[in-house]
């Protein structure tokens, strides 16, 4: 439009020059960005300042860039450069300012990322990678993923949960408690989210409402596989940190369409990530079981798994227990583990006597002696329990 047209004349570098033999003027932003425009009129999309109903506006490079109050006749010919139309109350319903990624608290449902790894702004694709891959490529397939010798038969175990490894990227790239989501932390935003299809500046995608009122935007940015982009537009999914509990080959996933849910897609494939933000600490515990989901035999859990000592000595190690999803009252259990930095420490806690086909929701902590709290060191995750 014509505020766009003048903000571009007012706010940049002007300079006219030749570019692959064609006159031109090149503007040049305070960012350093630069974009040419050959010698041309080129049309906005407003009417003429005027009101008269034969004209509208236009800009001319032919002398001096600045002639924003030339109108031109409707019927008459020009260029058309477009630009990207950002509804700016679409912008703030989604993020306070343009400094992403930032940290969206949507109570229950977790701490998401604004935007994908690799995006500028939620309704941009950002980065296709891998499953377990921290760099993008322009062929997806099984001869080429890093993480096999070439089939899906000989995948390699780099663990049933890589969040907050060398093979997260959102880990990798972002630093800080970004992370890949949990399949549980995917599921609780499945679970307790409003989900509309939606158009956002002009790319269609999901939008999960929490409880609380925050909202994110997952864009349909499709998948990567082989050479071919594939339901761009129509279709998005999303890697979360945990392998699929059924095929090796294969991790867990979220997807964004006019129906949102859950899958598994092959490891070599190419997709977006959105991350979380974790409030435990990364790569201190490795639980083994009970995995994400497992539904017991009967009403007794054996929780086998191992921590990194932060410190030579005792370690203190919560299991925390509760029926209430956002677990604002748990049942504690604790156990004292003797160890040294750099040599893991395992253990297997067996805990009886639960209720009978109750979905429990679980997470651990250990106790900071510096601080005198225990710190999360584990995601929410559940299992449902069998008969007695």
């Amino acid at each position: 439009n014509y505020d766009t047209a003048k903000a571009l004349l007012d706010n940049c570098n002007i300079e006219k020059t030749t570019f692959n033999e064609m006159s031109g003027v090149l503007f040049t932003a305070s960012n350093g960005n630069r974009l040419f425009l050959p010698n041309s009129y080129y049309w906005t999309s407003t009417l003429d300042l005027y009101g008269s109903l034969q004209y509208a506006q236009t800009f001319s490079l032919y002398s001096n860039p600045d002639f924003l109050r030339l109108s031109r006749t409707r019927y008459a010919r020009a260029l058309v450069r477009p630009v990207l139309y950002e509804d700016p109350a679409v912008s703030a319903s989604l993020c306070p300012d343009s400094r992403h990624p930032h940290i969206i608290d949507m109570g229950v449902a977790g701490k998401w990322a604004c935007c994908n790894v690799g995006a500028n702004a939620p309704w941009e694709y950002g980065g296709y990678y891998a499953w377990g891959e921290t760099e993008e490529k322009d062929n997806y397939d099984w001869s080429n993923y890093i993480h096999c010798d070439g089939s899906q038969e000989t995948c390699h175990d780099i663990g049933n949960d890589i969040a907050g490894t060398d093979y997260d990227v959102a880990y990798m790239k972002w630093g800080g408690n970004w992370c890949l989501p949990t399949f549980d932390q995917q599921l609780l935003l499945l679970d307790n989210c409003t989900i509309e299809w939606t158009t956002v500046n002009g790319i269609n995608g999901g939008k999960f409402t929490a409880p609380n009122g925050t909202s994110i935007f997952l864009p349909a940015s499709g998948y990567h596989q082989n050479n071919k982009m594939y339901d761009v537009g129509k279709w998005g999914c999303f890697w979360s940190s945990t392998l699929d509990s059924r095929y090796t080959y294969s991790a867990n996933n979220i997807y964004s369409t006019t129906s949102a849910g859950t899958g598994a897609m092959s490891r070599y494939c190419g997709s977006p990530v959105r991350p979380i933000q974790s409030d435990y600490t990364l790569g201190f515990c490795n639980v083994v079981s009970p995995t994400s989901g497992a539904t017991l035999e009967d009403t007794s859990v054996l929780f086998d798994f191992s921590i990194n000592p932060l410190w030579n000595g005792s370690t203190i190690i919560r299991i925390m227990l509760s029926e209430d999803p956002e677990m604002k009252k748990t049942s504690n259990i604790n156990y004292t583990l003797n160890g040294r930095v750099g040599t893991p420490c395992y253990h297997n806690a067996d805990i009886s006597g639960l209720n009978p086909n109750t979905k429990y929701y679980w997470r651990m902590a250990y106790y900071d002696w510096d601080k005198d709290t225990y710190v999360y060191c584990s995601p929410v995750s559940w299992f449902m329990t069998g008969n007695e």
